[in-house]
């Protein structure tokens, strides 16, 4: 657009030609909508980048074909491994975070942040999940510190190899018509006050977390290997507590 109009001399010459500042298109907290809001995307994202965990190996160890495959069958939908999250996540409902870190990598940037959590305001679920090498990861830290979310993964977990079975688990979407769950050597999880899903012996293994209490979840679990091509998914109802990940709308039902 030219600076030319003749009505608008005066004020062009006092304000110039600028390009303006990004406008933040955020509700204001007064508007904000109540509860949660739920996603319309129809992938799945697993997010190897910041040092996160995509396996090369023949034990199925940080791999995800199984799952990607399990829920196009169920519900239609695609499950992108990728390491960049690239400039649009709108099509995504869940984003799952692998253990970043894990692999050293570098801390999430502004941009990274910033857009995970737009997605997050407009209903993504964001999943982190952590493997007990990875319990004192600083990068997960500095992540939830920038987003300002209390729990924190304690940087202790189960020891290597140990398998453990839940002894409690909460009443919510993602657990709903789950009784068991089985998860190998996973982190803990201080919950400081969010409400925790899932623990063994009072040790928080799931927790959730909704910031300013809408949008999307902020979710920490433990363990991947639940979900990944090891077959562990396969154990107690592990497969239905993925499947519900993904769902995030309470009344959501597969195609």
């Amino acid at each position: 657009m030219k600076c030319a109009s003749t009505l608008l001399v005066f004020s062009l010459f006092a304000i110039g030609c600028e390009k303006p500042e990004p406008v933040d298109t955020s509700p204001p907290e007064d508007t904000a909508p109540e509860g949660p809001v739920y996603p319309t995307g129809d992938r799945i994202m697993l997010y190897t980048g910041n040092g996160g965990l995509e396996g090369a190996g023949s034990d199925g160890f940080g791999q995800y074909d199984d799952i990607d495959e399990l829920l196009k069958d169920t519900y239609g939908w695609n499950t992108d491994v990728r390491s960049s999250l690239g400039d649009d996540l709108s099509d995504y409902r869940m984003i799952g975070l692998m253990a970043p870190g894990i692999y050293g990598g570098s801390n999430f940037d502004v941009e990274q942040i910033d857009l995970l959590e737009s997605a997050r305001r407009k209903g993504t679920r964001i999943v982190i999940f952590n493997e007990v090498s990875n319990c004192d990861s600083n990068i997960i830290s500095n992540l939830l510190d920038n987003w300002d979310i209390p729990p924190r993964f304690t940087g202790e977990g189960a020891d290597e190899f140990q398998m453990l079975d839940t002894d409690f688990i909460a009443n919510d979407q993602m657990t709903e018509g789950v009784t068991g769950l089985r998860f190998s050597d996973p982190c803990f999880i201080n919950d400081n006050g969010a409400p925790y899903l899932v623990h063994n012996q009072g040790n928080h293994i799931v927790v959730k977390y909704q910031p300013q209490g809408w949008g999307g979840e902020v979710v920490l679990i433990g363990d991947l290997e639940f979900l990944d091509d090891t077959g562990n998914y396969g154990l107690a109802d592990n497969l239905l507590f993925a499947e519900h990940l993904a769902e995030v709308e309470p009344d959501y039902t597969a195609r």
